[in-house]
């Protein structure tokens, strides 16, 4: 396994962004849903597999006893998708809602407990379960200090687990879709094309929801 790791990034504009979160509120899913389900569609797209997994970060420990305990307090769940190149957006979208309520209501199924469960074949060159990962990132009102100024300096992250690493900063009105992938096993302009896709797909899927992953993925 290597930690030779590059980022790309691609925005999501104000009307993109604010058609996503109407399309997810016209069938009762977030923001986060309704993007982690065009990635699952994006995930089909490129590599032709009918049945995957992508790694999403939850929190944790603020549902155990652990009142002395100081953490970062999130845990990865490996959510299965099996999206088909034909199903409509909006029939996919109702499916990853379930899913992910039903993880959800699951807490302390870690994802080292659920490894160990499974008893799976390991590799000491790949992470068990999860290669992709896919994650969302609010930012809150400024800090307000009094007469303190501060603001806020970006770190750029150059190691992961993930082969891919997907995290989309959402400010409530645009957002940013961030991406960081291993060099080892990818190149910039290739994972620069796959995000390019991925926003225009989302484009699509705004104002006609029917549409199939297929059509949606369209090159």
């Amino acid at each position: 396994k290597t930690f030779d790791y590059d980022h790309a990034s691609v925005a999501l504009d104000t009307t993109i962004a604010q058609n996503v979160h109407k399309l997810g509120t016209h069938h009762n899913c977030t923001f986060f849903v309704t993007l982690l389900t065009a990635f699952q569609g994006l995930m089909a797209r490129l590599s032709g597999a009918k049945d995957l997994v992508v790694g999403i970060p939850m929190a944790h420990q603020s549902s155990l006893d652990n009142g002395h305990l100081v953490t970062h307090g999130a845990y990865t769940v490996p959510l299965r998708g099996r999206p088909g190149a034909d199903q409509p957006f909006a029939e996919h979208l109702r499916q990853v809602r379930g899913q992910f309520l039903d993880a959800q209501a699951h807490p302390l199924a870690t994802f080292g407990n659920l490894v160990n469960r499974l008893k799976l074949p390991r590799d000491p060159s790949r992470t068990p379960l999860v290669d992709v990962v896919f994650n969302i990132d609010r930012l809150g009102a400024a800090f307000d200090f009094g007469d303190l100024r501060v603001r806020g300096v970006d770190t750029p992250k150059t190691l992961s687990n993930a082969e891919l690493s997907v995290n989309v900063v959402d400010d409530g009105r645009s957002a940013v879709v961030e991406c960081h992938y291993n060099r080892a096993i990818l190149d910039g302009e290739t994972v620069e094309r796959w995000l390019r896709l991925y926003v225009a797909a989302l484009q699509r899927l705004a104002a006609a929801p029917q549409l199939s992953l297929a059509d949606a993925f369209a090159p």
